[in-house]
Parts: structure tokens; sequence; C-alpha cells
């Protein structure tokens, strides 16, 4: 039996399921099938076939060799996430045991096992490639479940293997980062994940903390109605917008506001509780009528902004109206909370080639149906001497989900059809954003805005670095 040993550092915590286990940390039974993957990938890359190294005994096609970890220091961080934690959701509404915690230890040791040796040797040479492009658990692509090879192993102190320091196409770094001591773990990973989350909102979403929300009266019909207004103390346009506006394409978020919104002055809504609280403390609303409240309608926003980006026109016709946001990573649904509404999206099928006309895929019966698509951006956060590097790589988009049609809807009435959109090339989004002649953010941001949480300090240092 020909053996390989080598610690594992971790880097981030893992968000694991079975948190209340004894140890838990990563699982051979998620690890080796990537590890398979990634090594019939290189053989395949490399024209190389080797049979005998197939297992006989799996009943998956699998590779010959066992894997399993040993947690090589104590447990640092085993710590249930709270509801508005960065970059992740998935425990909002569940209790005890379903809800997932952030585990984290130190370093993790390793041990591989095969009796072929020449199939060691091969995983020997490739594995800090593998742990560069892997991560593990809930939100891989985000950060979560970094880890990677130790230089400090016997394996590459004595030359047997080669190390490689880890990398990406593009980085940019977390300062004041204190891994030393365990009392402040949880806050370390808070403002690391807080600082990718800053990073891919700008991106994609873009930024818009919420302020003050004022209410006015306003007459409608000769009867008084409240307006309510939210004021943003911060707002920053993503840089897919810019990229997309540069080209004369139209994104869809802007599709999605002409189909789907009212064109009135105005958009009517019921007030929520909270909302008929505060107008019934205001002496000066006292003679409005509260059944419903009013907010500013895009024909109304045009008025006041005329100069707005938002609604410039475009010289693409009706088929350039593609998908571009879900590339990123598929949204099946989304709260407008400026509308105060309830977006969906659900994979459809054209019911005749041709046809224009489109159902819903029934997610229970339907096999083909797309329900999630992990995004093509992949973020690596390694720490070095008090300092997180945060490797970007961009891996090809599943060419399964290109050109795929989707039913968009507001809370189940108004719809429309967009298709995720053929060309897009993220390695060419991003050249664009590396260069600072296309987009320098630090005059792009607005220095009059509130800014409370240094976000405009924050998107300048992580562009200035992406964009050396």
């Amino acid at each position: 039996m020909y053996k390989l040993e080598f610690t594992l550092k971790q880097h981030t915590p893992i968000i694991h399921f079975q948190h209340e286990q004894e140890g838990a940390t990563l699982r051979a039974s998620e690890v080796k099938p990537k590890l398979d993957r990634y090594i019939f990938k290189r053989l395949s890359e490399l024209g190389i076939n080797h049979p005998e190294w197939i297992s006989k005994a799996s009943e998956r096609v699998s590779l010959s060799f066992k894997l399993n970890f040993k947690k090589s220091s104590e447990l640092l961080l085993n710590e249930d996430i709270p509801d508005g934690f960065p970059c992740f959701f998935g425990n909002m509404k569940k209790k005890g045991l379903e809800r997932k915690h952030l585990i984290f230890y130190n370093s993790v040791l390793t041990n591989i096992e095969s009796n072929y040796f020449e199939l060691v040797d091969f995983i020997g040479n490739l594995i800090c490639d593998f742990f560069n492009e892997t991560n593990f658990g809930t939100r891989q692509s985000k950060g979560f479940g970094s880890f990677y090879p130790d230089s400090n192993s016997e394996i590459f102190l004595n030359k047997r293997y080669p190390y490689k320091n880890p990398g990406g196409n593009f980085y940019f770094s977390s300062a004041g980062t204190n891994l030393n001591n365990f009392q402040y773990y949880f806050e370390n990973f808070k403002n690391l994940f807080s600082i990718i989350d800053l990073f891919y909102r700008a991106l994609r979403s873009g930024i818009n903390q919420k302020g003050k929300t004022v209410f006015r009266k306003i007459e409608i019909e000769d009867e008084n109605y409240v307006l309510v207004e939210r004021k943003n103390d911060f707002y920053f346009k993503p840089l897919l917008f810019f990229y997309l506006y540069n080209k004369g394409i139209q994104w869809d978020k802007k599709t999605i506001k002409e189909e789907l919104l009212p064109k009135d002055n105005y958009i009517k809504r019921a007030p929520s509780e909270k909302e008929k609280e505060k107008i019934q403390s205001l002496r000066e609303l006292n003679d409005c009528n509260i059944d419903f409240v009013f907010e500013k309608s895009l024909n109304r926003q045009k008025s006041t902004y005329p100069n707005s980006d938002l609604f410039k026109e475009y010289h693409n016709n009706e088929f350039d109206l593609d998908l571009y946001r879900d590339l990123f990573g598929l949204s099946t649904e989304e709260q407008w909370l400026s509308y105060n509404k309830k977006l969906t999206k659900t994979h459809a099928v054209e019911t005749k080639t041709g046809s224009g006309e489109y159902l819903k895929r029934d997610k229970k019966h339907d096999k083909n149906i797309i329900t999630r698509f992990s995004s093509p951006i992949f973020i690596k956060p390694i720490y070095t001497n008090g300092v997180y590097k945060i490797y970007i790589s961009l891996k090809p988009i599943n060419k399964f989900f290109i050109g795929q049609p989707f039913i968009i809807e507001f809370d189940n009435r108004n719809q429309t059809v967009l298709v995720t959109n053929p060309d897009f090339k993220f390695e060419h989004f991003f050249k664009w954003i590396a260069d600072k002649k296309n987009i320098n953010i630090e005059k792009y941001i607005d220095r009059e805005q509130i800014d409370t949480k240094n976000i405009r300090k924050t998107l300048i240092s992580i562009f200035n670095e992406i964009q050396k």
C-alpha cells in the first residue's frame, strides 16, 4: 500500500450540517468524488488512460484510492450562523439541528492510500492545483470551506512533490485580520465575508444602503393619501450595468421594470403594519386614507431624475433583451424592497419551436428543470501573516445554462420571458473592470453620500488591487 500524507491548513470556516458530531470537518464522501473528477479531467487533457486505476468495488466510476481526514488541531469555532450573516441565507426560518454552523479547525491531517504507486504519485503532483480550484461544504463559490496544503508538510519539504502557491486570475486583500486569538474568530470571518459580499454586489446587483423613510401627504383624485419615499444613504450601481451600457446593451433589471411595473405616476399598494403605525403617529397625516399608500413609479422617477443612466435609451433591439445578472448565479426569488414586491424566475420550455409561447417547467416531474446555477466566479480566500488574499478564478459558464428561457413575474401576476444571454464572457467583463480607464471607482462614488460603514473606502481598496 502506497501512502501520501500532508497537512491541510483551513483558511475559512466550512458550513457544516453535521456540526453536532465530534470532529466534524472535511468529509471524504464529499472530497473524494471531487478529486476523482479532477483526476479524470486531468488525464483526459493529457491524453493518458489508466483503466487499472478504476475501482471495481464502487457502484459509481471512481478511482482506486482511499482518503481520510483527521483533525490535527483543536476545534476553534463551532457557531450557529445568524440570520443576516454575509454571503449566506440558508438558516432563515430554520430551528435546532436544521440550522447550519460555521466549523473551523486550524489544520486537518490528510491521508491518501492506494495499491498503485503511479496513482498516488499522480495525485501528489496535482494536489495543490486541486485545492486551489476547490472549496467545500455549502456556498463554496463564495469562499466558504477554503483549505490548502501546508507548505511545511514533509512531502513538500523533502521535495518529493512540488509545492505551488495559491493564485487566481485576480485578487484583492483584507488586512487587519487576527486569527491568533480565538475570541475574535467569528467577528473576523464576518468581516471577511462582508468584504467578499460587497465585492460581489458591486459586480452584479449594486449596493443600496437604505436611509430614512419619509412619509408625506399627496392628493390623488380629491382624496389625501400618503406617499412613501425611501431615501438612499449609499448607492452604487453595479459594474455589470456599466459594462453592458458601454456596449449599448440594456441590462435585464431595466427590461423587467419596463415590462412588469406600472406605467402610471405612482404605484399603489397596501401599507405594512409598521408603516401604518408610523403614519398614525404623524399628526400632519391624520386626514389621510391609509388603506393604501403610494410610491413613485418609473414615469415619476424619469421626471425626477431625467439624466439618470437608468432611463437612457439603448440602441440594441428586442432580441438583445436577455438575462445577464443570473449568469452570476441563478436567483429564483428576489425581494424588490423598493417596490414591496417579490420577483420569481421559473425555468420554462417553449410549447412549440419558434412559437414564442412558453410554459413553466414542472419542478416535481421535469428532470431538466434548472433551479440552481453556481456562479462561474470562484473565490478562494487564503490567510497569510495577518492578511487574507482573496483570489478570484473565472470558470466557464455551464453550457446547459446558456440560452435558457425563464418566466419572470411579480407576485405571480404579470409575466415576461427572458433568456440567459449566450454571448456573455466573464473573461471580457473582468478585463474591462481591470482597466482603470474604463471605470475609476474613486471618481465614480459620490463623496457626499452617507457612508457609516466605510463602503467607499473598502470598494476603492478592492478595485485598486484588481486594477494594478
